[in-house]
């Protein structure tokens, strides 16, 4: 664990300089910004590992996610970061859940950079350790800014303690940047349903326009 432990905060600060010279760098007009592109020679394995997210974010439920990522690893076994996901996903106690990523970290050394450090973030959460799991996102994100499933699990993490007010208008900057990213107009609906009702119903109106098939839409 010491040596795991010891070559994530070496990536981390490995990566915070490199997203940080990235930052100082002029970005080309037109030029998409980066995204985590899983290692797997399956794009239904891929979508699905998305899918797994999409839920997780949505409030989906554990036998969807469940259902996602089980999937992903079934048609990939050699799906790293899936099966990263589905011991973090799945029964367990916290600890149990992050031994069972470090496990499966010790196989990950040639994996890109972004997927260790996802990796990391998951045990680090799993395990409750929240102080060092948010600089492995928060680098994460710096790496991979056009990333929306990241950057919403970085944003959910700067919103705790904070008033309902605040917690609006830092995810109405996220939806400013991912406009379509669906799962943050629903959290957004809910939060503003006691005060703002219209302003809730047009998020839901969002809402479902971006996610129809949805079970929550349909809500």
């Amino acid at each position: 664990m010491r040596t795991v432990n010891l070559i994530a905060a070496a990536l981390v600060a490995s990566t915070v300089s490199l997203a940080t010279g990235a930052a100082q760098q002029p970005m080309q007009q037109g030029a998409p910004a980066a995204r985590l592109e899983p290692r797997t020679s399956s794009e239904q394995a891929k979508a699905l590992f998305r899918d797994a997210l999409f839920e997780a974010q949505n409030i989906g439920g554990a036998t969807r996610i469940r259902r996602a990522i089980d999937s992903a690893v079934k048609i990939d076994p050699q799906f790293a970061l899936a099966r990263v996901y589905q011991a973090f996903a799945g029964p367990g106690t916290g600890d149990v859940r992050a031994q069972s990523i470090s496990d499966l970290l010790s196989g990950m050394g040639s994996a890109p950079v972004p997927e260790i450090l996802l990796a990391i973030y998951w045990r680090e959460s799993a395990a409750g350790r929240a102080s060092a799991a948010v600089p492995v996102l928060k680098a994460l994100t710096d790496l991979l800014p056009g990333d929306a499933d990241i950057a919403w699990q970085y944003t959910n993490t700067q919103v705790t303690g904070k008033p309902v007010a605040e917690q609006i208008s830092i995810r109405r900057e996220f939806m400013r940047r991912f406009p379509t990213f669906a799962v943050a107009h629903n959290t957004v609906a809910y939060q503003l349903a006691p005060t703002d009702p219209d302003g809730a119903l047009a998020e839901i109106r969002e809402y479902v326009r971006l996610a129809p098939s949805h079970p929550k839409s349909h809500d």
